[in-house]
């Protein structure tokens, strides 16, 4: 406890120290607030990409044991994806499932993850969606409040996200070992089905899903399709452990 003063008492922007207080935290047990400090280190300062997502997906595994869950199904899109692929990389027998929608964080030869913040909101509505008529933003309908929430979701994304890849990702997926659907939008042109194939295709366990009409958002823009195809997964028997 007077490591954790000591350091949190130092430059509350720092991102080291963040990163510090979550190990610490980690430690002792308390999962929730290394959590929290993971989070605040990768918004506070650039940190090495693959290590900040391997500590949060650390960080939600702690959770889920410290909260006593079992046969939990991890969900996650694009990079909450990337994450849910790390957690499943440390083989936590509390988890029997999980699903990766339209993920990032593979690095594929000829298939480069769009560089989001190279584009206008326009291009990114386009890519992200079958109907981008449907989704596309209009920054003039919105609130200042709105308008300063997207701008630091952005910073953040810009932060711990990156070039939104992990070069040793790949490869690593081979040691994954619970079962796994992943989930692909057939217009998603963020990250291509072409990429989600590989993605699957790298997971021993993986089933790989296309979803028709359907772009980088699945839960946003076919949410009935979406639903039914993580019911169907669930509802799947699974092979003992």
């Amino acid at each position: 406890m007077k490591m954790y003063a000591l350091i949190s008492s130092l430059d509350p922007f720092d991102a080291a120290n963040h990163s510090a207080l979550g190990r610490l935290k980690m430690a002792s047990g308390d999962p929730t607030t290394a959590a929290r400090e993971f989070r605040a280190a990768i918004a506070a300062g650039s940190l090495d990409e693959a290590a900040a997502h391997v500590d949060l997906a650390e960080s939600y595994v702690a959770l889920i044991e410290q909260l006593d869950l079992r046969d939990v199904t991890v969900i996650g899109n694009s990079i909450g994806g990337w994450i849910a692929a790390e957690m499943a990389l440390l083989d936590s027998t509390r988890i029997s499932r999980f699903i990766l929608a339209d993920a990032t964080g593979i690095v594929v030869e000829g298939q480069p993850v769009t560089d989001i913040f190279q584009i206008s909101l326009d291009q990114l509505a386009q890519l992200s969606y079958h109907n981008p008529t449907a989704f596309r933003i209009d920054p003039s309908a919105m609130t200042d409040a709105q308008k300063a929430g997207m701008a630091a979701n952005r910073q953040t994304l810009a932060v711990y996200g990156g070039s939104m890849t992990d070069p040793t990702l790949l490869k690593r997926l081979s040691a994954v070992k619970t079962p796994t659907l992943v989930l692909w939008g057939d217009s998603d042109g963020i990250v291509t089905p072409t990429y989600g194939q590989a993605y699957a295709a790298a997971i021993p366990t993986a089933a790989f899903q296309l979803l028709p009409n359907t772009g980088h958002l699945p839960h946003l823009e076919t949410p009935d399709q979406t639903l039914s195809a993580i019911w169907s997964f669930v509802g799947a028997p699974l092979a003992h452990r």
